[in-house]
């Protein structure tokens, strides 16, 4: 049986949603998998020749714990796998992995399971649910973590979101840029946050944009992975004054992302792609999501 996944990449964190929040951006991985009677790889694009081409490979190791958990633990797979997504550059290559092999396995093996199954399964995998709840929902998603697992859900804006993205050449070591965080944060430090995330889920449902703006401000991490990235301030820079209504760090970095609100008429999506064009990034859609 031959099945073919479709994978959002996406932007995590959004500033002080730290751990929290995530973006679907409009930059895809692709895996087309179908029984064989060995495991086999091929990939191409931006993961050619930096992710394994054997049974190493991530998709793979998702596969096979899904294949062993229903009890087929003998199934193989020859798998294609063509990546938009550069790895460690902070649009979610690893989550994006991770839900490709979910949800390839889980249709190979004739199976359909709720999204909040699917969220928590692929964030205990991969380590952190913000990535993959926008990859697997699409658009602009909050996750929680409790006590049985994770939860997540999408909240639609009042008005059309866009995002400029400004990759990097060098990646970054997502553990690395773990180690630069404090074990215990200032308490003042902690209610900046928690005002800014609300103000941001406020802003973009009301299409409120100067309150979504102040709501991208964060005290966290952005800061402390600041000089891993040589030239994250140059590149803020740039898309604050192109006009991005709020800048911030991909996930851990190095790629940043510009945010824009409000791009549902011709006007503005004509502000979207001059902010893109004046800062050197790509202009993305967000509302792509992972589609078996």
């Amino acid at each position: 049986m031959g099945v073919t996944v479709r994978v959002p990449a996406s932007v995590a964190n959004l500033g002080p949603g730290f751990d929290s929040f995530g973006l679907a951006v409009g930059r895809y991985d692709e895996c087309r998998a179908e029984d064989a009677a060995a495991w086999s790889v091929t990939v191409e694009g931006a993961a050619a020749g930096i992710v394994p081409g054997d049974e190493d490979n991530a998709v793979v190791r998702v596969m096979k714990r899904v294949f062993e958990e229903a009890g087929e633990p003998d199934r193989c797979a020859s798998l294609f796998y063509a990546s938009e997504i550069p790895v460690g550059g902070g649009l979610g290559s690893s989550a994006a992995a991770v839900v490709s092999g979910l949800l390839a396995a889980d249709a190979m093996l004739g199976r359909r399971r709720a999204a909040d199954e699917l969220v928590d399964a692929a964030s205990r995998i991969e380590g952190h649910g913000d990535n993959v709840a926008a990859a697997l929902f699409g658009g602009f998603t909050i996750v929680l973590r409790e006590d049985g697992g994770y939860v997540a859900d999408r909240l639609e804006p009042c008005s059309g979101l866009a995002v400029v993205v400004v990759t990097s050449d060098a990646g970054l070591d997502t553990g690395d840029a773990r180690k630069r965080l404090p074990d215990t944060v200032p308490f003042e430090d902690a209610v900046f946050n928690a005002s800014r995330a609300a103000a941001l889920v406020a802003g973009v449902l009301l299409g409120d944009r100067e309150l979504a703006r102040r709501g991208f401000e964060d005290r966290l991490h952005e800061a402390r992975r600041a000089e891993l990235i040589p030239d994250l301030e140059v590149v803020r820079g740039a898309l604050a004054e192109s006009g991005a209504d709020g800048v911030v760090l991909s996930g851990a970095g190095p790629t940043v992302a510009g945010i824009l609100l409000d791009v549902d008429d011709a006007s503005a999506l004509q502000r979207a792609t001059e902010v893109a064009k004046r800062a050197g990034g790509l202009l993305a859609d967000v509302e792509g999501r992972a589609r078996p």
